[in-house]
């Protein structure tokens, strides 16, 4: 339905000629217009999201115009979805811009939302699913459903741990493997030498009372740098969605590591309200976490207007820039040119010193490859990735197990 051979707008499809099961339906929010996947022509029984990501959940009340599916999820992943999609449609009605959705199927989704725990398993009819902690963002699932066999969906997922959550947890030998490709191709470094790298920046600005602005994503990766950077707790300023997505993901604090620690953060950090607060924390320095995380709305356009003629303030992007968007150009080619929900163009060069960390969530190809190692599946598909013919092809002549990349719209028989 969609994530195929692409980032982006992933829904799959299982069905036994009786029952009807979406897991994720997601959105490609890079695109103009956005992007969404293929509309099912079935009655949907059962819809499963991942994980709170628009990528994965950003068309869920989409299917609510044709069905009534049960929404089954964790509950933190369901309160983070409501937090983004409500966002969704109240920036959309600023833009004067019409979703193929409204507050209606919105309000219809979490009526029929069930919350599942993890290794809980569910009889959806003549199916049975199970969901398994996937590592990627606090209350993200894989999703494991069984008939006469074992079919399971990676979702985004991590194997190592991080300094928020657990590596993922695995269910033992699958028949089927359905499993993300974002970086299939891609080792990437060590945590802890770009944690290292990281502060080190935070701490010369600090030390020139200069501003570290780091640009970051509302949920995972905001709460993964508060508490990385737990020691300069004092000096850093929290603004935009990553203050609400912060407290909701501390009051689900089953689903991460360090809840204590972040709650002892999260009672030192600045929390900004208002623009007074914003020019005060540019006037006397610090740290500033603020969505979004690809500069394409949310309150870093003020930070950025305010402080791009500036060479001693540093930006920090903390994780992955999908090409073409503002901080992918900004990056690129030192211009920031974007255009704000009211109209207004921005277009200036950006003279700041800027620089860019891997803190990604998303499991590397080594990790991939062990994970399919100890999943021994007799099948693999490969999705959501930009390259996932060419990963296909290599778990193929490395493991010996038989793995393809579908295209959009592609019925398989499994």
């Amino acid at each position: 339905m969609g994530g195929a051979g692409e980032v982006g707008k992933s829904g799959i499809m299982i069905s036994d000629n009786k029952t009807n099961i979406i897991m994720d339906y997601g959105v490609k929010i890079q695109e103009e217009p956005v992007e969404y996947p293929i509309a099912p022509k079935e009655k949907i029984d059962f819809v499963i999201p991942s994980h709170a990501h628009l990528d994965h959940s950003g068309a869920v009340p989409v299917l609510f115009k044709r069905s009534n599916p049960k929404v089954l999820a964790t509950d933190l992943t369901l309160e983070l979805s409501y937090l983004l999609l409500n966002d969704s449609l109240k920036i959309a009605k600023k833009r004067k811009e019409r979703l193929p959705f409204s507050k209606r199927e919105l309000k219809d989704m979490m009526r029929n939302a069930e919350p599942v725990g993890y290794r809980s398993p569910r009889k959806l009819r003549g199916m049975r699913a199970e969901l398994f902690d996937a590592g990627h963002i606090p209350g993200s699932s894989s999703i494991l459903l069984t008939k006469e066999k074992r079919i399971f969906y990676t979702g985004d997922i991590k194997l190592k741990a991080s300094r928020l959550l657990n590596g993922c947890s695995l269910p033992s030998k699958v028949d089927i493997l359905i499993t993300e490709s974002t970086y299939g191709d891609t080792i990437q470094p060590e945590r802890e030498k770009e944690e290292e790298k990281i502060k080190h920046h935070v701490k010369e600005a600090l030390a020139n009372n200069d501003i570290a602005l780091i640009p970051t994503f509302a949920v995972g990766r905001a709460q993964e740098l508060l508490l990385m950077l737990e020691e300069f707790a004092d000096f850093i300023a929290m603004d935009g969605m990553a203050k609400q997505a912060t407290e909701i993901i501390h009051y689900y604090k089953k689903y991460i590591k360090n809840a204590k620690e972040l709650k002892k953060i999260m009672s030192k950090i600045t929390w900004i309200r208002n623009t007074r607060q914003r020019d005060s924390i540019i006037k006397k320095g610090g740290i500033i976490l603020t969505t979004a995380g690809m500069l394409g709305g949310g309150p870093i356009i003020y930070y950025l207007q305010k402080l791009h003629d500036n060479p001693k303030t540093k930006i920090l992007f903390s994780g992955f820039l999908v090409e073409d968007t503002p901080g992918y150009n900004l990056l690129k080619s030192g211009i920031y040119s974007n255009e704000e929900m009211g109209g207004k163009k921005n277009n200036f060069k950006v003279q700041c010193e800027m620089h860019r960390f891997n803190f990604s969530a998303h499991a590397d190809r080594e990790e991939l490859l062990d994970i399919i190692k100890k999943l021994s599946p007799e099948k693999v598909i490969c999705v959501h990735g930009d390259k996932c013919k060419k990963f296909a092809k290599d778990i193929t002549e490395l493991l010996n197990i038989n793995a393809f990349a579908p295209k959009c719209g592609e019925e398989i028989v499994l």
